[in-house]
């Protein structure tokens, strides 16, 4: 692991999954950039733009939770990041890097490198009954990110899968949909309104408290992806 920034506290790091924040970087990382150039800081606003970054959850030794901005590297760009490790006019700017996000509300304690794993991950293609485009984008580019970074970065794009899997069994069964409708939104109509739901079994209680524990799941998923839509990040991407 390369440490190109850390912040205060700790130097212990340890990467916990992906942040909920990450679309929130992704969105606000042009006009981070823009911000650094018209500083006249030419070569933190190079770095944040033209390096492909992952946002993730990070703790250490003594609890501590915070956010890491993570590159992932093979062998050749290791050795490169590694080489300009050594260079302080690099490390002032990945700092530079880290205050510019702290101004835009994305703080960030660590900026790292991280080598890829070798390991080959294999991802079959689901066959859905219920599917529209806009579920077979997100599977796609969720198997395109999990096979180059890992699973974790296919955690948003099968949110979105999901979102449009439960729309697109909304519409196949003739249930009317609000035109705000959000994920969990979509869940409740189909427990009260598709025949899935309201069959005669020997475990339909159990199945009741099932349905009801998904519910406050995918509630609690979609609080967390709730902050993309705050006025920081809003005002940052208009």
């Amino acid at each position: 692991m390369i440490k190109f920034y850390c912040g205060p506290g700790s130097s212990d790091v340890e990467l916990k999954g992906y942040s909920i924040n990450n679309d929130a970087f992704q969105s606000i990382k042009i006009n981070a950039s823009r911000i650094l150039l018209s500083r006249n800081l030419k070569l933190a606003s190079d770095l944040l733009r033209t390096i492909d970054y992952i946002l993730y959850d990070g703790t250490n030794c003594f609890n501590d939770t915070y956010q890491v901005l993570v590159i992932l590297a093979d062998v050749d760009e290791y050795t490169k990041y590694s080489a300009m490790y050594s260079k302080s006019t690099y490390r002032d700017a990945f700092q530079k890097i880290a205050i510019i996000l702290d101004e835009l509300q994305i703080e960030i304690r660590f900026i790292i490198v991280e080598l890829k794993s070798n390991k080959e991950v294999s991802v079959d293609s689901p066959v859905l009954e219920n599917t529209n485009t806009t579920v077979e984008s997100a599977l796609n580019d969720c198997m395109k990110l999990i096979a180059s970074n890992g699973p974790i970065s296919g955690v948003d794009r099968i949110f979105t899968a999901f979102h449009g899997y439960l729309k697109a069994i909304c519409i196949n069964g003739n249930i009317q949909i609000p035109p705000d409708a959000n994920t969990i939104k979509l869940y409740k109509l189909l427990q009260q309104n598709h025949p899935a739901f309201s069959r005669d079994t020997p475990l339909k209680h159990e199945t009741a408290k099932i349905s009801k524990s998904i519910a406050v799941i995918i509630d609690a998923l979609a609080q967390g992806k709730s902050y993309m839509h705050s006025p920081i990040v809003v005002a940052s991407t208009a």
